[in-house]
Protein backbone atom coordinates (compact mmCIF):
# COMPACT_ATOMS: atom_id res chain seq x y z
CA UNK A 1 0.00 0.00 0.00
CA UNK A 2 1.76 3.09 -1.42
CA UNK A 3 1.74 6.36 0.75
CA UNK A 4 2.10 9.66 -1.19
CA UNK A 5 2.24 8.05 -4.64
CA UNK A 6 -0.47 4.92 -4.77
CA UNK A 7 1.94 3.08 -7.45
CA UNK A 8 5.53 4.25 -8.27
CA UNK A 9 6.49 4.66 -11.79
CA UNK A 10 9.48 3.95 -10.75
CA UNK A 11 12.01 3.07 -7.76
CA UNK A 12 13.60 6.21 -6.54
CA UNK A 13 15.87 8.71 -8.35
CA UNK A 14 19.80 8.47 -7.67
CA UNK A 15 21.07 11.03 -5.66
CA UNK A 16 23.79 13.15 -7.83
CA UNK A 17 26.32 15.55 -6.49
CA UNK A 18 24.47 18.17 -8.73
CA UNK A 19 21.15 17.47 -6.85
CA UNK A 20 22.52 17.10 -4.02
CA UNK A 21 23.73 20.89 -4.25
CA UNK A 22 20.34 22.14 -5.15
CA UNK A 23 19.35 20.34 -1.90
CA UNK A 24 21.97 22.99 -0.18
CA UNK A 25 20.47 25.95 -1.35
CA UNK A 26 16.40 25.62 -1.33
CA UNK A 27 14.13 28.50 -1.38
CA UNK A 28 12.35 27.44 1.87
CA UNK A 29 11.66 25.21 4.03
CA UNK A 30 11.61 20.91 3.91
CA UNK A 31 8.14 20.58 2.49
CA UNK A 32 7.26 23.99 1.87
CA UNK A 33 4.36 24.88 -0.89
CA UNK A 34 4.42 28.64 -0.32
CA UNK A 35 6.83 31.37 -0.45
CA UNK A 36 8.89 32.50 2.30
CA UNK A 37 5.97 35.58 3.04
CA UNK A 38 3.36 32.73 3.01
CA UNK A 39 1.56 33.67 0.03
CA UNK A 40 0.30 30.93 -2.58
CA UNK A 41 -0.30 31.69 -5.74
CA UNK A 42 -3.78 31.05 -6.91
CA UNK A 43 -4.34 27.12 -8.93
CA UNK A 44 -5.14 28.13 -12.39
CA UNK A 45 -9.01 28.43 -13.18
CA UNK A 46 -10.71 25.37 -14.14
CA UNK A 47 -12.51 25.83 -17.90
CA UNK A 48 -13.92 22.47 -19.12
CA UNK A 49 -13.81 22.08 -22.78
CA UNK A 50 -17.69 21.93 -24.24
CA UNK A 51 -17.13 20.65 -27.46
CA UNK A 52 -18.47 17.62 -29.32
CA UNK A 53 -21.01 15.67 -27.05
CA UNK A 54 -20.63 12.78 -25.72
CA UNK A 55 -22.67 9.53 -25.81
CA UNK A 56 -22.74 8.97 -22.32
CA UNK A 57 -21.77 12.45 -20.43
CA UNK A 58 -19.10 12.49 -18.05
CA UNK A 59 -19.05 13.26 -14.78
CA UNK A 60 -15.89 15.22 -12.99
CA UNK A 61 -14.20 13.39 -10.31
CA UNK A 62 -16.71 10.66 -10.99
CA UNK A 63 -16.69 9.07 -14.78
CA UNK A 64 -14.69 9.32 -17.85
CA UNK A 65 -17.19 10.49 -21.23
CA UNK A 66 -17.64 7.95 -23.67
CA UNK A 67 -18.04 8.18 -27.43
CA UNK A 68 -19.03 5.42 -29.40
CA UNK A 69 -17.28 7.24 -32.40
CA UNK A 70 -15.09 9.96 -32.80
CA UNK A 71 -16.39 13.16 -33.72
CA UNK A 72 -17.16 13.97 -37.47
CA UNK A 73 -15.47 17.00 -38.87
CA UNK A 74 -13.89 17.94 -35.75
CA UNK A 75 -12.33 21.28 -35.28
CA UNK A 76 -9.16 23.00 -34.14
CA UNK A 77 -8.79 24.17 -30.81
CA UNK A 78 -6.69 26.45 -32.35
CA UNK A 79 -6.14 28.58 -35.02
CA UNK A 80 -2.57 28.70 -35.84
CA UNK A 81 0.70 26.87 -35.22
CA UNK A 82 1.84 27.13 -31.60
CA UNK A 83 5.59 27.18 -32.32
CA UNK A 84 8.18 30.04 -32.96
CA UNK A 85 10.11 28.41 -35.76
CA UNK A 86 13.22 27.90 -33.42
CA UNK A 87 13.73 24.07 -32.21
CA UNK A 88 11.79 23.05 -29.05
CA UNK A 89 13.89 20.29 -27.21
CA UNK A 90 11.93 17.82 -24.32
CA UNK A 91 13.67 15.07 -22.35
CA UNK A 92 10.96 12.43 -22.68
CA UNK A 93 10.21 8.22 -21.86
CA UNK A 94 10.24 6.10 -24.97
CA UNK A 95 10.89 2.48 -25.17
CA UNK A 96 11.58 2.26 -28.51
CA UNK A 97 12.86 5.20 -30.73
CA UNK A 98 10.90 5.93 -33.47
CA UNK A 99 12.48 6.28 -37.01
CA UNK A 100 14.65 9.11 -37.97
CA UNK A 101 13.00 12.29 -38.98
CA UNK A 102 13.75 11.62 -42.59
CA UNK A 103 12.22 8.43 -42.47
CA UNK A 104 9.38 9.58 -40.47
CA UNK A 105 6.09 11.48 -42.34
CA UNK A 106 4.49 11.09 -38.70
CA UNK A 107 7.32 13.35 -37.21
CA UNK A 108 7.44 15.86 -40.46
CA UNK A 109 3.88 16.43 -40.23
CA UNK A 110 4.49 16.75 -36.24
CA UNK A 111 6.93 19.59 -36.74
CA UNK A 112 4.63 21.57 -39.24
CA UNK A 113 1.46 21.75 -37.23
CA UNK A 114 3.92 22.51 -33.92
CA UNK A 115 5.42 25.47 -35.97
CA UNK A 116 8.99 24.31 -34.15
CA UNK A 117 11.41 21.71 -35.35
CA UNK A 118 10.78 18.95 -32.41
CA UNK A 119 14.01 17.57 -30.88
CA UNK A 120 13.62 14.80 -28.04
CA UNK A 121 15.74 13.31 -26.17
CA UNK A 122 14.60 9.73 -25.91
CA UNK A 123 15.28 7.60 -22.18
CA UNK A 124 13.77 4.07 -21.63
CA UNK A 125 11.70 3.99 -18.76
CA UNK A 126 13.86 1.93 -16.72
CA UNK A 127 16.45 4.55 -17.11
CA UNK A 128 15.19 7.62 -16.88
CA UNK A 129 16.30 8.15 -13.90
CA UNK A 130 19.51 8.07 -14.26
CA UNK A 131 19.07 9.99 -17.47
CA UNK A 132 17.73 12.86 -15.56
CA UNK A 133 19.91 12.85 -12.44
CA UNK A 134 22.90 13.18 -15.66
CA UNK A 135 21.22 15.16 -17.71
CA UNK A 136 20.76 17.62 -14.46
CA UNK A 137 23.94 17.11 -12.83
CA UNK A 138 25.81 18.39 -16.47
CA UNK A 139 23.51 21.51 -16.66
CA UNK A 140 22.27 19.91 -19.99
CA UNK A 141 18.35 20.47 -19.57
CA UNK A 142 15.97 20.44 -22.41
CA UNK A 143 13.17 23.17 -22.88
CA UNK A 144 10.73 21.07 -21.37
CA UNK A 145 12.02 17.94 -19.04
CA UNK A 146 9.86 15.10 -17.25
CA UNK A 147 9.91 15.08 -13.14
CA UNK A 148 8.57 12.01 -11.34
CA UNK A 149 7.14 12.01 -8.21
CA UNK A 150 10.50 10.02 -6.74
CA UNK A 151 12.84 12.58 -7.84
CA UNK A 152 14.30 13.69 -4.42
CA UNK A 153 14.65 17.70 -3.62
CA UNK A 154 11.47 18.63 -6.23
CA UNK A 155 11.22 22.38 -4.63
CA UNK A 156 14.55 22.93 -4.59
CA UNK A 157 15.49 21.92 -8.08
CA UNK A 158 12.24 23.91 -9.65
CA UNK A 159 13.57 26.80 -7.86
CA UNK A 160 17.21 26.50 -9.83
CA UNK A 161 16.25 24.57 -12.84
CA UNK A 162 12.80 25.68 -13.71
CA UNK A 163 11.01 29.20 -15.23
CA UNK A 164 8.09 29.95 -13.00
CA UNK A 165 4.70 29.65 -14.30
CA UNK A 166 2.52 31.20 -12.15
CA UNK A 167 2.23 34.94 -13.81
CA UNK A 168 0.87 33.29 -16.63
CA UNK A 169 -0.94 30.38 -15.66
CA UNK A 170 -2.55 31.09 -12.24
CA UNK A 171 -6.05 31.87 -11.93
CA UNK A 172 -8.03 32.79 -14.99
CA UNK A 173 -4.11 33.60 -16.88
CA UNK A 174 -5.01 29.73 -18.09
CA UNK A 175 -7.85 31.05 -19.88
CA UNK A 176 -5.42 32.05 -22.51
CA UNK A 177 -4.61 28.48 -23.11
CA UNK A 178 -7.63 26.65 -23.75
CA UNK A 179 -6.39 22.92 -23.66
CA UNK A 180 -4.80 23.79 -19.98
CA UNK A 181 -7.81 25.48 -18.70
CA UNK A 182 -9.22 22.05 -19.75
CA UNK A 183 -6.86 20.06 -17.05
CA UNK A 184 -8.57 19.50 -13.54
CA UNK A 185 -8.00 21.40 -10.33
CA UNK A 186 -6.61 18.50 -8.61
CA UNK A 187 -4.05 17.87 -11.46
CA UNK A 188 -2.55 21.20 -11.09
CA UNK A 189 -1.54 20.84 -6.86
CA UNK A 190 1.15 19.17 -7.16
CA UNK A 191 2.81 21.75 -9.62
CA UNK A 192 2.67 24.18 -6.72
CA UNK A 193 6.39 24.31 -4.98
CA UNK A 194 7.48 27.27 -2.84
CA UNK A 195 3.92 28.71 -3.43
CA UNK A 196 4.71 29.13 -7.02
CA UNK A 197 3.30 26.91 -10.05
CA UNK A 198 5.94 25.39 -11.31
CA UNK A 199 5.50 22.78 -13.94
CA UNK A 200 2.59 21.41 -15.70
CA UNK A 201 0.65 18.26 -14.85
CA UNK A 202 0.80 14.55 -16.99
CA UNK A 203 -2.95 14.36 -15.83
CA UNK A 204 -4.35 10.58 -14.96
CA UNK A 205 -7.45 11.20 -13.75
CA UNK A 206 -8.24 8.47 -11.32
CA UNK A 207 -7.29 5.47 -14.11
CA UNK A 208 -3.94 5.55 -11.74
CA UNK A 209 -6.33 3.60 -8.97
CA UNK A 210 -6.32 0.31 -8.30
CA UNK A 211 -9.44 -2.24 -8.40
CA UNK A 212 -10.66 -5.62 -8.47
CA UNK A 213 -11.77 -7.00 -11.22
CA UNK A 214 -13.53 -10.26 -12.02
CA UNK A 215 -14.21 -12.27 -14.97
CA UNK A 216 -18.10 -12.58 -15.29
CA UNK A 217 -17.85 -15.22 -17.83
CA UNK A 218 -16.78 -17.71 -15.58
CA UNK A 219 -18.55 -16.51 -12.50
CA UNK A 220 -21.93 -16.49 -13.86
CA UNK A 221 -22.05 -20.26 -15.33
CA UNK A 222 -21.25 -21.10 -11.63
CA UNK A 223 -24.79 -19.52 -10.30
CA UNK A 224 -23.10 -16.24 -8.99
CA UNK A 225 -24.63 -13.26 -10.63
CA UNK A 226 -24.40 -10.47 -7.93
CA UNK A 227 -21.14 -8.96 -6.32
CA UNK A 228 -20.57 -9.48 -2.93
CA UNK A 229 -22.35 -7.67 -0.37
CA UNK A 230 -19.72 -7.86 2.34
CA UNK A 231 -16.66 -9.72 3.21
CA UNK A 232 -18.36 -13.34 4.29
CA UNK A 233 -20.48 -13.48 1.10
CA UNK A 234 -16.45 -12.17 -0.87
CA UNK A 235 -15.09 -15.17 0.54
CA UNK A 236 -17.46 -17.26 -0.23
CA UNK A 237 -17.81 -16.35 -3.46
CA UNK A 238 -13.75 -16.77 -3.92
CA UNK A 239 -14.23 -20.91 -2.72
CA UNK A 240 -17.36 -21.52 -5.48
CA UNK A 241 -14.70 -19.48 -8.04
CA UNK A 242 -11.50 -21.91 -6.95
CA UNK A 243 -10.86 -25.07 -8.11
CA UNK A 244 -7.17 -26.35 -8.14
CA UNK A 245 -7.94 -29.38 -10.33
CA UNK A 246 -8.56 -27.39 -12.92
CA UNK A 247 -5.62 -24.81 -12.04
CA UNK A 248 -7.79 -22.24 -11.14
CA UNK A 249 -7.89 -20.12 -8.17
CA UNK A 250 -10.49 -17.63 -7.68
CA UNK A 251 -7.50 -15.05 -6.64
CA UNK A 252 -4.93 -13.85 -8.94
CA UNK A 253 -3.52 -11.74 -6.31
CA UNK A 254 -3.31 -10.70 -2.36
CA UNK A 255 -6.74 -9.15 -1.52
CA UNK A 256 -5.31 -6.80 1.35
CA UNK A 257 -5.92 -3.59 -0.11
CA UNK A 258 -9.22 -5.01 -1.12
CA UNK A 259 -10.14 -5.55 2.12
CA UNK A 260 -8.17 -2.43 3.24
CA UNK A 261 -11.09 -0.41 1.42
CA UNK A 262 -14.01 -2.54 2.68
CA UNK A 263 -13.22 -1.56 6.47
CA UNK A 264 -13.16 1.93 4.97
CA UNK A 265 -8.77 2.23 6.21
CA UNK A 266 -7.94 5.22 4.83
CA UNK A 267 -5.94 6.35 1.52
CA UNK A 268 -2.50 6.34 2.65
CA UNK A 269 -2.92 9.32 5.22
CA UNK A 270 -5.71 10.75 7.11
CA UNK A 271 -5.71 14.63 8.06
CA UNK A 272 -7.35 16.14 10.93
CA UNK A 273 -6.29 19.70 12.16
CA UNK A 274 -3.69 19.71 9.94
CA UNK A 275 -2.16 16.77 11.65
CA UNK A 276 -1.47 13.68 9.63
CA UNK A 277 -1.72 10.19 10.50
CA UNK A 278 -0.36 7.01 8.07
CA UNK A 279 -2.87 4.88 7.29
CA UNK A 280 -0.55 1.87 8.23
CA UNK A 281 -1.01 3.16 12.03
CA UNK A 282 -5.15 2.77 11.32
CA UNK A 283 -6.88 0.34 14.30
CA UNK A 284 -8.39 -1.70 11.60
CA UNK A 285 -5.27 -3.02 9.81
CA UNK A 286 -4.49 -5.83 11.83
CA UNK A 287 -8.75 -7.09 11.12
CA UNK A 288 -7.59 -6.55 7.54
CA UNK A 289 -4.24 -8.36 7.48
CA UNK A 290 -6.06 -11.16 9.46
CA UNK A 291 -9.38 -11.08 6.79
CA UNK A 292 -6.75 -11.86 4.02
CA UNK A 293 -4.84 -14.47 5.90
CA UNK A 294 -7.05 -16.66 5.98
CA UNK A 295 -8.07 -16.50 2.44
CA UNK A 296 -5.08 -17.38 1.66
CA UNK A 297 -5.01 -20.34 4.47
CA UNK A 298 -8.07 -21.57 2.85
CA UNK A 299 -6.46 -21.73 -0.41
CA UNK A 300 -8.00 -19.55 -2.43
CA UNK A 301 -5.60 -17.19 -4.27
CA UNK A 302 -2.90 -18.83 -6.63
CA UNK A 303 0.29 -19.92 -4.47
CA UNK A 304 2.49 -18.02 -6.88
CA UNK A 305 0.63 -14.98 -6.31
CA UNK A 306 3.10 -12.79 -3.93
CA UNK A 307 6.29 -13.54 -5.66
CA UNK A 308 4.67 -12.83 -9.06
CA UNK A 309 4.66 -9.17 -11.00
CA UNK A 310 1.29 -7.71 -11.76
CA UNK A 311 1.38 -8.14 -15.60
CA UNK A 312 1.81 -11.97 -14.92
CA UNK A 313 -1.04 -12.17 -12.65
CA UNK A 314 -3.20 -10.26 -15.56
CA UNK A 315 -2.31 -13.23 -17.83
CA UNK A 316 -3.69 -15.33 -15.18
CA UNK A 317 -6.76 -13.58 -15.25
CA UNK A 318 -6.81 -13.46 -19.21
CA UNK A 319 -6.22 -17.47 -19.31
CA UNK A 320 -8.73 -18.34 -16.32
CA UNK A 321 -6.85 -19.29 -13.81
CA UNK A 322 -7.59 -16.39 -11.75
CA UNK A 323 -10.94 -15.30 -11.89
CA UNK A 324 -10.32 -12.11 -9.99
CA UNK A 325 -7.15 -9.49 -10.53
CA UNK A 326 -6.48 -6.42 -8.32
CA UNK A 327 -4.96 -4.18 -10.95
CA UNK A 328 -5.46 -0.67 -12.05
CA UNK A 329 -7.90 0.94 -13.53
CA UNK A 330 -6.27 1.83 -16.60
CA UNK A 331 -6.35 -1.82 -17.73
CA UNK A 332 -9.52 -2.11 -18.29
CA UNK A 333 -9.34 -2.66 -21.88
CA UNK A 334 -7.88 -6.16 -21.40
CA UNK A 335 -8.16 -6.75 -17.90
CA UNK A 336 -12.05 -5.96 -18.38
CA UNK A 337 -12.12 -6.88 -22.00
CA UNK A 338 -9.84 -9.68 -22.52
CA UNK A 339 -7.63 -6.92 -25.08
CA UNK A 340 -9.82 -8.97 -27.83
CA UNK A 341 -7.84 -12.22 -26.95
CA UNK A 342 -10.21 -14.32 -25.54
CA UNK A 343 -13.78 -15.11 -27.55
CA UNK A 344 -16.90 -14.56 -24.91
CA UNK A 345 -14.87 -12.92 -22.08
CA UNK A 346 -16.74 -10.93 -20.15
CA UNK A 347 -15.12 -8.47 -17.27
CA UNK A 348 -16.17 -6.28 -14.80
CA UNK A 349 -15.11 -4.63 -11.55
CA UNK A 350 -16.16 -4.83 -7.84
CA UNK A 351 -17.04 -1.76 -5.74
CA UNK A 352 -15.83 -2.62 -2.63
CA UNK A 353 -18.48 -3.32 -0.20
CA UNK A 354 -18.72 -3.05 3.66
CA UNK A 355 -16.97 -5.06 5.54
CA UNK A 356 -19.92 -6.30 7.50
CA UNK A 357 -22.47 -3.96 5.58
CA UNK A 358 -23.13 -1.16 3.49
CA UNK A 359 -20.38 0.40 1.40
CA UNK A 360 -16.44 0.42 1.60
CA UNK A 361 -14.61 3.47 0.49
CA UNK A 362 -12.04 2.97 -2.95
CA UNK A 363 -9.30 4.64 -2.83
CA UNK A 364 -8.45 7.43 -5.41
CA UNK A 365 -5.04 7.35 -7.03
CA UNK A 366 -2.41 10.05 -7.98
CA UNK A 367 -4.47 12.32 -10.45
CA UNK A 368 -1.00 12.42 -12.42
CA UNK A 369 1.81 10.68 -13.74
CA UNK A 370 4.09 13.79 -12.86
CA UNK A 371 4.80 17.00 -13.88
CA UNK A 372 6.70 18.45 -16.90
CA UNK A 373 8.68 21.49 -15.75
CA UNK A 374 10.66 24.45 -18.15
CA UNK A 375 14.09 24.90 -18.31
CA UNK A 376 14.63 28.79 -16.57
CA UNK A 377 17.69 28.99 -19.10
CA UNK A 378 14.08 29.25 -21.89
CA UNK A 379 12.58 31.33 -19.73
CA UNK A 380 12.56 33.76 -22.84
CA UNK A 381 10.26 31.31 -24.96
CA UNK A 382 7.56 30.43 -21.72
CA UNK A 383 4.70 31.78 -23.86
CA UNK A 384 5.77 29.94 -26.74
CA UNK A 385 6.78 26.54 -24.97
CA UNK A 386 3.32 27.63 -22.59
CA UNK A 387 1.29 26.99 -26.59
CA UNK A 388 2.81 23.89 -27.53
CA UNK A 389 2.08 22.39 -24.24
CA UNK A 390 -1.43 23.88 -24.42
CA UNK A 391 -1.65 22.56 -27.78
CA UNK A 392 -0.60 18.92 -26.90
CA UNK A 393 -3.29 19.13 -24.25
CA UNK A 394 -6.24 19.86 -26.67
CA UNK A 395 -8.91 17.33 -25.45
CA UNK A 396 -11.02 14.53 -27.48
CA UNK A 397 -13.08 15.68 -30.39
CA UNK A 398 -10.61 18.53 -31.92
CA UNK A 399 -8.98 17.87 -34.91
CA UNK A 400 -5.16 18.19 -33.14
CA UNK A 401 -6.36 15.23 -30.58
CA UNK A 402 -7.06 13.07 -33.64
CA UNK A 403 -3.77 13.97 -35.13
CA UNK A 404 -1.81 13.79 -32.02
CA UNK A 405 -3.23 10.53 -31.33
CA UNK A 406 -3.48 8.35 -34.39
CA UNK A 407 -1.45 10.45 -36.92
CA UNK A 408 -2.55 11.23 -40.41
CA UNK A 409 -5.45 9.72 -42.13
CA UNK A 410 -4.95 7.31 -44.65
CA UNK A 411 -1.56 6.27 -43.54
CA UNK A 412 -1.82 5.79 -39.46
CA UNK A 413 -5.25 5.58 -39.57
CA UNK A 414 -8.41 4.65 -41.22
CA UNK A 415 -12.05 5.53 -40.26
CA UNK A 416 -13.90 2.72 -39.85
CA UNK A 417 -17.57 3.48 -38.87
CA UNK A 418 -16.28 6.25 -37.33
CA UNK A 419 -13.43 5.00 -35.32
CA UNK A 420 -9.95 5.33 -36.17
CA UNK A 421 -8.44 2.09 -37.33
CA UNK A 422 -4.59 2.23 -36.44
CA UNK A 423 -2.00 1.14 -38.89
CA UNK A 424 0.25 -1.29 -36.79
CA UNK A 425 3.04 -1.17 -39.07
CA UNK A 426 3.19 2.45 -38.46
CA UNK A 427 2.58 2.63 -35.24
CA UNK A 428 6.09 3.52 -34.34
CA UNK A 429 6.27 6.61 -35.86
CA UNK A 430 4.27 8.21 -33.58
CA UNK A 431 6.56 7.28 -30.46
CA UNK A 432 7.76 10.81 -30.10
CA UNK A 433 7.05 10.85 -26.25
CA UNK A 434 4.95 13.82 -26.97
CA UNK A 435 2.60 12.51 -24.20
CA UNK A 436 5.37 13.31 -21.64
CA UNK A 437 5.09 16.80 -22.30
CA UNK A 438 1.74 17.68 -22.06
CA UNK A 439 -1.92 15.21 -22.14
CA UNK A 440 -5.55 15.80 -22.49
CA UNK A 441 -7.86 14.63 -19.73
CA UNK A 442 -8.79 11.30 -20.58
CA UNK A 443 -12.28 10.17 -22.55
CA UNK A 444 -13.70 6.24 -23.56
CA UNK A 445 -13.80 5.12 -26.80
CA UNK A 446 -14.09 1.79 -28.55
CA UNK A 447 -15.86 -0.54 -31.21
CA UNK A 448 -16.78 -2.68 -27.91
CA UNK A 449 -19.61 -0.20 -26.61
CA UNK A 450 -20.52 -2.69 -23.99
CA UNK A 451 -16.73 -2.87 -22.43
CA UNK A 452 -16.62 0.84 -22.19
CA UNK A 453 -20.57 1.40 -21.01
CA UNK A 454 -19.27 -0.97 -18.52
CA UNK A 455 -16.55 1.06 -17.62
CA UNK A 456 -18.33 4.09 -17.49
CA UNK A 457 -21.23 2.48 -15.26
CA UNK A 458 -18.58 0.92 -12.42
CA UNK A 459 -16.82 4.36 -12.81
CA UNK A 460 -19.80 6.14 -11.77
CA UNK A 461 -20.61 3.69 -8.97
CA UNK A 462 -17.08 3.13 -7.83
CA UNK A 463 -16.32 7.07 -7.49
CA UNK A 464 -19.72 7.95 -5.14
CA UNK A 465 -17.72 7.01 -1.98
CA UNK A 466 -14.25 7.32 -2.85
CA UNK A 467 -11.24 8.84 -1.04
CA UNK A 468 -8.14 10.46 -2.34
CA UNK A 469 -4.73 10.83 0.12
CA UNK A 470 -5.10 14.40 1.61
CA UNK A 471 -1.32 14.29 1.04
CA UNK A 472 -1.42 14.13 -2.40
CA UNK A 473 -0.28 17.85 -3.84
CA UNK A 474 2.34 17.92 -0.29
CA UNK A 475 5.71 17.77 -0.59
CA UNK A 476 8.02 15.49 2.10
CA UNK A 477 11.57 15.62 1.06
CA UNK A 478 12.00 12.71 3.67
CA UNK A 479 9.15 10.54 1.68
CA UNK A 480 10.64 11.63 -1.71
CA UNK A 481 14.23 10.02 -0.49
CA UNK A 482 13.27 6.98 1.80
CA UNK A 483 9.60 6.40 1.20
CA UNK A 484 9.97 3.52 -1.49
CA UNK A 485 12.54 1.64 1.05
CA UNK A 486 10.34 2.41 3.90
CA UNK A 487 7.07 0.92 2.37
CA UNK A 488 8.89 -1.50 0.85
CA UNK A 489 9.52 -2.99 4.07
CA UNK A 490 6.46 -2.71 5.54
CA UNK A 491 5.02 -4.19 2.42
CA UNK A 492 7.29 -7.08 3.39
CA UNK A 493 6.33 -7.67 6.54
CA UNK A 494 2.56 -7.26 5.28
CA UNK A 495 3.22 -9.99 2.94
CA UNK A 496 4.95 -12.33 5.41
CA UNK A 497 1.95 -11.77 7.71
CA UNK A 498 -0.73 -13.01 4.87
CA UNK A 499 1.04 -15.57 3.65
CA UNK A 500 1.52 -17.23 7.17
CA UNK A 501 5.54 -16.75 7.43
CA UNK A 502 4.80 -14.08 10.49
CA UNK A 503 1.66 -13.60 13.50
CA UNK A 504 -0.47 -10.76 12.56
CA UNK A 505 1.09 -9.29 15.95
CA UNK A 506 3.97 -8.46 14.36
CA UNK A 507 2.62 -5.70 12.18
CA UNK A 508 2.62 -3.36 15.41
CA UNK A 509 6.07 -3.59 15.58
CA UNK A 510 7.11 -3.13 11.77
CA UNK A 511 4.71 0.35 12.13
CA UNK A 512 7.16 1.53 14.91
CA UNK A 513 9.91 0.99 12.64
CA UNK A 514 8.32 2.97 9.57
CA UNK A 515 7.53 5.16 11.87
CA UNK A 516 11.27 5.98 13.83
CA UNK A 517 12.63 5.30 10.07
CA UNK A 518 11.44 8.50 9.07
CA UNK A 519 7.80 8.02 8.74
CA UNK A 520 7.62 10.80 11.87
CA UNK A 521 9.25 12.85 9.62
CA UNK A 522 7.05 12.86 6.71
CA UNK A 523 4.06 13.17 8.98
CA UNK A 524 5.74 16.43 10.46
CA UNK A 525 6.87 17.40 7.08
CA UNK A 526 3.17 17.17 5.57
CA UNK A 527 2.08 18.72 8.62
CA UNK A 528 4.48 22.11 7.82
CA UNK A 529 3.15 22.18 4.11
CA UNK A 530 0.05 21.75 4.91
CA UNK A 531 -0.08 24.56 7.06
CA UNK A 532 1.57 26.52 4.73
CA UNK A 533 -0.79 25.75 2.06
CA UNK A 534 -3.71 27.03 3.53
CA UNK A 535 -2.49 30.50 4.03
Amino acid sequence: MSMIVRRRFLQGLAATAGLAGLAACGTGPVGSTTTSGGAQVPLPAYVPHTGAAADLKGVAGRSEPVYFSYPSSPQRLHADPPGDGKPVSALVISDLAPPSLAQNPYWQEFNQRLGSPYEPVFSPAADYANKFATTTAGDELPDFYLVLPTTPAIPQLLAAKAADLSDHLSADEVKAYPGLANLPTESWRGTVHNGRIMAVPITRGFTTSWIMYQRLDLLEPLGITEDPKNYEDFVAILTEATDPAASRWALASLPTDFIRQMLTIPNGWSEQGGQFTSAYEHQAQAEALEASRKIWAAGLINPDAPATHDSKQREWLLSGTGVFLWNTLSGWGTAAGGGGQVKGYIGSAVVPPGFTDGSGTPHLGNPNHSIVAINKGSADRVETLLKIADWLASPFGTEEYLFRQYGIEGQHYTLVDGLPQSNPDLAPQRNLGQGYICAPTGALMSPQRELITRQHEFETAWTENAVSNPALGLYSETQSRKGASLDAAIKAVETDIVVGRRPVSDWQRSVEDYLSGGGNSIKAELAAAFEQQQR
